[in-house]
């Protein structure tokens, strides 16, 4: 699998790349700072290689909050939409061939629904790696997909990619008498943030 994170509104305003998998390794986790602005979402673009049909697929993340907190990706927190037919950004682990921010911002405006397949950190095939749970001791992340962890997914009949999304903004958007003193907050506490 490839993926890609965003940060954006949930209509798709003020998106952004923040990082994207560039080691081609599912199991070392990699780090990114998160510039958490009020009314963000984060946005998770994952697909597999082209025509590829012979293995599981899942998607796993952990993010460090505003405020000391922790969000992992799973199935109540985050929601789901399908590109379209065709839309596979390829298997290049190079910087500017993930999804574009503007085609990111075109489908937050579509109906989300709601994530297909999640399990448990120790699940099979991907929780028993050594090299995998090392990075993720006491962590909330489930493994989410759209819609299965079989082998064949609807992005693989598709050559689509999932894009997955925080149900609620990471920083609410504050009240207007609220919003100096939200956003003083937000660049003092924001600086560090990993995906």
């Amino acid at each position: 699998n490839h993926w890609a994170v965003y940060l954006g509104g949930a209509d798709g305003s003020n998106m952004r790349l923040v990082g994207r998998d560039l080691f081609g390794d599912w199991r070392n986790a990699e780090s990114y700072a998160m510039d958490y602005q009020p009314g963000d979402h984060i946005y998770i673009a994952s697909w597999d290689n082209p025509g590829a049909t012979a293995d599981p697929q899942m998607v796993v993340g952990e993010f460090d909050l505003p405020g000391g907190g922790v969000l992992g990706t799973n199935a109540s927190d985050w929601e789901v939409i399908e590109s379209a037919p065709n839309s596979n950004p390829g298997d290049t682990l190079i910087l500017g061939d993930e999804p574009d921010p503007s085609e990111i911002t075109n489908l937050a405006g579509g109906a989300f629904g709601t994530i297909g397949a999640s399990g448990p950190l120790n699940m099979g095939p991907w929780g028993p790696n050594a090299e995998f749970a090392g990075d993720w001791v006491g962590s909330p992340a489930e493994f989410i997909w759209g819609d299965t962890f079989g082998n064949v997914s609807a992005t693989n009949n598709n050559e689509s990619f999932y894009l997955f999304r925080t149900t609620d903004p990471v920083i609410p958007i504050p009240e207007p008498g609220a919003a100096a003193l939200g956003l003083f907050g937000a660049a003092l506490l924001f600086r560090r943030r990993r995906a």
